[in-house]
């Protein structure tokens, strides 16, 4: 499924990539985002094809061994998941968010051409260090695609890796 963005007066052609063979998603979802963290634990989020409005799901894991799956019944993706996108000269962010209990998950891709591109989960937990997860370079998928979702906005949150807001 390839599609095309509009945001202001540039365009983002963005291509959803079929499910590879060790990817999280299942048959009859798109992988709209996967990467590759530490100790070979993959992050994913994976788009119900036949879905009449936009479905998502999250997992984290291994193939076989999925750590942590959201939503576990699957809802409207409106219902569940946030999203936030910037661009600024030489530079874009994507961002999904979502909480399970108090604890807050931001999915992000983001690239600029002075520091390169990142991808991971910021995990976000009240009164503790906020942990991110690192993809690591060059296994992973953008999560532009997000963007054309009809999601409600969340605030920009900051990676540890930038250490301040674009």
């Amino acid at each position: 499924m390839n599609m095309t963005f509009s945001f202001g007066c540039s365009v983002l052609a963005v291509v959803a990539f079929p499910v590879s063979a060790a990817s999280l998603c299942k048959a009859g979802e798109t992988e709209l985002f996967q990467c590759v963290a530490n100790q070979g634990r993959t992050a994913a989020v994976c788009q119900l094809e036949s879905a009449a409005a936009p479905e998502l799901v999250y997992r984290f894991g291994r193939p076989g061994n999925i750590e942590l799956e959201f939503p576990r019944r699957v809802r409207p993706a409106s219902e569940v998941f946030t999203k936030n996108y910037m661009s600024w000269p030489k530079g874009t962010s994507s961002q999904l968010g979502f909480s399970v209990g108090p604890v807050r998950y931001t999915v992000y891709s983001w690239s600029s051409s002075f520091e390169g591109e990142h991808s991971g989960v910021l995990v976000e937990q009240p009164g503790k260090k906020m942990r991110d997860v690192n993809c690591r370079a060059k296994d992973w998928v953008t999560l532009a695609a997000v963007q054309a979702l009809p999601l409600p906005e969340h605030e920009y949150r900051s990676t540890p890796v930038l250490g301040r807001k674009c």
